[in-house]
């Protein structure tokens, strides 16, 4: 799992273009030496703040998953921020 901020301009935070990702993008993480995993997007889905079902977002799986969080809804500002949680679903390409 990699969570990170959303932003409110284009290039203000990690996770600006998360809400873009559609089921069959490819996500590709590299490591520090230059060493590349493909993720497949699998699904999207967004939940209240409060509603979560945390166990399975980061829950035990079989599979080799990578699943993406960020905020994502209405900002609010005397409530702590954006009010939703966007979770993006990828599996490991060729796993």
């Amino acid at each position: 799992m990699i969570a990170g901020h959303v932003g409110r301009s284009p290039g203000a935070a990690v996770f600006y273009y998360l809400q873009e990702l559609e089921v069959g993008d490819e996500v590709i993480v590299t490591g520090q030496e230059g060493q590349e995993l493909t993720f497949v997007v699998t699904g999207r889905e967004v939940f209240p703040q409060d509603d979560a079902p945390v166990d399975d977002i980061f829950g035990y799986t079989a599979r080799k998953t990578l699943n993406l969080i960020t905020c994502t809804g209405d900002f609010i500002r005397s409530q702590g921020g954006h009010q939703d949680r966007l979770v993006v679903y990828t599996e490991l390409k060729n796993a």
